[in-house]
């Protein structure tokens, strides 16, 4: 509200932009929809953008997920709750930035971190210890490793079921490189068959994928005509123009 003597608006070096934290309604598609489309109404209607600033995996409120066993889930199905925030956060706000947090934390000391440290020797970590990246991380790695800064968000049809297949894709700035990402939660492989409106033919093309067994592999095709999505899976396709 311009007419409040805490606006501040008017201060030319603070950004016209909400800040948000991902947490609290996260759980269930339904609360998910629930805040994030009116949220991005108000900012529309406010003219100013928003940013995710921080969501991590907190294990003890798992069980309340409506897209896993919250008594049996591993490290890839943490993974792809995030991914399914990171789609609904950019297709429903238009986020502008997307962050984890936290970067590095012992194992079982919080919320889930992209790399864990864990104790040896006596429990302590001044007797020695190992630090392993985790499948949050490489499915981070999905979006951050190929949508690089000034990438733009393009709209992308066909793939917008939260329990099944979701996606989303974002084009360079000098309109060499789109860049696709798909989210399959679905417990079973789903084929797709990318193609481009404006007779775009591709010179190059590479996938990668991030699933229990794979860590962002990269998948060596030469051809996306048709890409084999696996169950419970997050791939890339880079196709360079």
């Amino acid at each position: 509200n311009p007419a409040s003597k805490y606006y501040l608006g008017g201060i030319a070096r603070v950004s016209k932009k909400f800040v948000t934290h991902g947490y609290t309604y996260d759980l269930t598609w339904n609360d998910i929809t629930h805040v994030r489309k009116p949220l991005n109404t108000i900012t529309k209607r406010l003219g100013i953008g928003l940013q995710m600033s921080e969501w991590v995996a907190v294990p003890s409120r798992m069980d309340k997920v409506d897209m896993l066993d919250g008594s049996n889930f591993g490290e890839i199905d943490i993974a792809l709750m995030m991914a399914r925030l990171i789609y609904a956060d950019f297709t429903m706000t238009d986020i502008t930035s997307w962050q984890y947090w936290k970067a590095l934390e012992m194992f079982n000391e919080g919320g889930r971190a992209l790399v864990e440290g864990y104790k040896i020797n006596n429990g302590t970590v001044e007797g020695g210890g190992v630090v392993r990246p985790t499948k949050i991380l490489w499915g981070l790695g999905n979006y951050s490793l190929f949508i690089r800064p000034d990438f733009v968000r393009v709209k992308i049809d066909g793939a917008d079921d939260p329990f099944g297949v979701m996606a989303t894709a974002w084009i360079s700035p000098d309109k060499k490189r789109i860049v696709q990402v798909y989210v399959n939660l679905a417990k079973k492989a789903r084929t797709i068959k990318p193609t481009f409106r404006q007779q775009i033919k591709p010179a190059k093309v590479a996938a990668f994928r991030t699933d229990s067994a794979a860590d962002l592999a990269n998948l060596h095709i030469s051809d996306a005509s048709s890409v084999i999505l696996a169950p419970r899976s997050i791939t890339t396709l880079v196709f360079d123009l």
